[in-house]
């Protein structure tokens, strides 16, 4: 009999693996369900731990889901620190975002339970968002088109509101049938025109360029979903398809 034939003893997790499983774990639960049916024994038996873990280590439930919004920020934030470009940079909020798509969802439901009004004023995510407009803005010497915080507000928002409400979305808006990527990349080159044209540095002369970070190439754009006749362009055209407008009149326009 070798050694390998007997029992095998589990091997023992430092205490940032532990910390990193028990957030993990609170994050998935939380995600799931409403707080007050989450329990410390929930969170220590979804992360394979000893419930006295969740008090040594956090103290409370409370301690812990703060420290999983604080994580889920810190990774968000770091990779906007990482953004040059405020235009392209839509696209890395919107997959940042939807990868922490778990957590948004538990802090969305604990707001709404009130578990978590004492959080600190602020986020830094948003903030550093915010102060990339704003530089690009100051870099180019224009007041833009838009208040730089209400662009970040508005890119925010699309981010958290389709990791939230993705589905919803979809279906209520007739592309369920969508691939996500695609979905996704037109999604992203919807926001990327929005921040573009607010963050315009409004050049002096008929001569000047594009705003600094446009999508001045046509091969950026993804290709049109279907349904839509003549791609982006028949988006803005201004005319109603027929069926609309009669939806919109009844009677025929008498």
């Amino acid at each position: 009999m070798t050694a390998d034939d007997g029992p095998k003893r589990r091997s023992r997790r430092s205490r940032e693996e532990v910390t990193e499983a028990l957030v993990d774990a609170a994050a998935e639960l939380l995600a799931e369900r409403s707080s007050g049916h989450v329990t410390v024994r929930d969170v220590a038996a979804r992360a394979g731990v000893n419930p006295a873990l969740v008090h040594r280590y956090f103290g409370t439930k409370r301690e812990l889901m703060r420290a999983a919004v604080a994580r889920s920020q810190r990774r968000i934030t770091a990779t906007v620190g990482h953004m040059q470009d405020p235009v392209r940079g839509a696209e890395t909020v919107l997959h940042a975002t939807l990868q922490e798509r778990a957590l948004v969802a538990s802090f969305a439901r604990a707001m709404l339970d009130g578990t978590l009004d004492d959080l600190p004023p602020g986020n830094p995510a948003m903030a550093g968002l915010t102060q990339l407009f704003t530089g690009h803005l100051e870099r180019c010497g224009s007041a833009g088109r838009r208040d730089p915080r209400v662009v970040a507000a508005c890119v925010s928002s699309a981010a958290l509101g389709y990791a939230l409400f993705g589905e919803l979305v979809r279906r209520g808006t007739g592309l369920d049938d969508e691939p996500h990527d695609r979905l996704e990349a037109e999604i992203v080159a919807t926001l990327q025109d929005l921040v573009g044209t607010a963050l315009s540095c409004q050049p002096d002369g008929p001569s000047a360029g594009p705003p600094a970070g446009t999508r001045n190439d046509p091969h950026d754009d993804p290709p049109p979903l279907p349904g839509r006749p003549g791609g982006r362009a028949a988006a803005h055209d201004g005319k109603i398809p027929a069926a609309r407008r009669r939806d919109r009149d009844p009677e025929g326009g008498r």
